[in-house]
């Protein structure tokens, strides 16, 4: 028999992850302010969520499997699928510019769009944050990626 307080730290978590869920499913509200300062996209880790174009939107069908996490240092860490990537960064204020990446591949199941994501956020040359999210511009008016705060980060600490 399952105790009371066990019944309701279980409905507890199950509220807590539901308004998680709700809160990284939905998108900015538009009148929310928006800024360009660094602070707002460094030291925190950002999962994408889709990126928006004249060509329609591309989304990932598999959620925590395209992540981007920028560090305080100028490392940012890369997720795009099965494949990790460590590159560095520079952030100022509304401009962001990663250094080039070499990447061995390891063969993603299909269908992966890890060489896409990761092409996209390493072009990005603009940002802003809005209404808690955080969005990446593509050069040329190409498109807009949209990220949410990630409810997590791998369970290890990356060495290299």
């Amino acid at each position: 028999m399952t105790s009371p307080s066990r019944k309701s730290a279980g409905a507890t978590a199950a509220a807590i992850a539901a308004t998680l869920v709700a809160a990284c499913a939905t998108p900015a509200d538009p009148s929310a302010p928006r800024t360009d300062t660094p602070a707002a996209a460094v030291g925190k880790v950002w999962e994408w969520r889709g990126t928006a174009s004249r060509a329609g939107t591309l989304e990932p069908t598999v959620q925590r499997t395209y992540s981007l996490r920028l560090q305080d240092d100028g490392v940012a860490h890369i997720l795009a699928d099965c494949t990790f990537v460590r590159t560095r960064y520079e952030i100022s204020a509304g401009r962001i510019r990663f250094e080039p990446v070499s990447v061995s591949r390891k063969g993603c199941m299909a269908p992966s769009l890890g060489d896409q994501f990761l092409a996209d956020v390493t072009r990005a040359t603009a940002f802003f944050a809005q209404g808690g999210q955080l969005y990446l511009d593509l050069p040329n008016n190409a498109g807009t990626m949209r990220f949410v705060p990630a409810p997590f980060w791998p369970p290890y600490q990356w060495t290299w």
